[in-house]
């Protein structure tokens, strides 16, 4: 074990200093600024959002994934004539032919968010307004349920 002499223990003892100030004052900027980790609301207003560009972009397949199971089965479930007449399968074909309109690119606000349920079981009421181009303004709610390490799955897309 050697011995450090006075220049290099103040060389150190500064990188330590400006080390821990530096990080403090990251830490403290990080705070304040909000860039805390996200809320459970801000998750499932992103998931909410993502879900509709997705549908509006006309990538059906994402916007199934980001459905739970048991939604796209209630889907396939309430289209099944739709399905039959039309001679189409799964999820984002029906999403395509059925739900089209419902997903078409438009503005979309956020109205209200409110997240419910012990962490583990959390769920998700999302109040929204869109404007489609030819349909106007359409308000709808759309639920959301947590499925695991701050991911959310749409439950109900509040079609009608």
């Amino acid at each position: 074990m050697g011995y450090l002499n006075q220049y290099t223990r103040r060389r150190v003892a500064a990188i330590l200093l400006a080390v821990l100030v530096i990080g403090g004052v990251g830490f403290l900027v990080y705070e304040v600024a909000g860039l805390g980790p996200p809320t459970p609301e801000e998750e499932a207003e992103e998931a909410t959002r993502e879900f509709f560009v997705a549908g509006a972009a006309g990538d059906y397949e994402k916007a199934c994934s980001m459905m739970t199971g048991t939604t796209r089965e209630t889907l396939e479930r309430q289209f099944a004539l739709l399905v039959a007449q039309e001679k189409i399968e799964g999820c984002s074909a029906i999403l395509e032919v059925a739900a089209k309109e419902a997903l078409a690119d438009g503005e979309l606000q956020v109205i209200e968010i409110s997240v419910t349920g012990p962490e583990e079981e959390q769920r998700a009421r999302v109040e929204i307004k869109r404007r489609i181009e030819g349909e106007g303004r359409l308000q709808r709610t759309v639920l959301l349920q947590e499925v695991g390490d701050g991911r959310w799955k749409i439950s109900d897309p509040g079609f009608e």
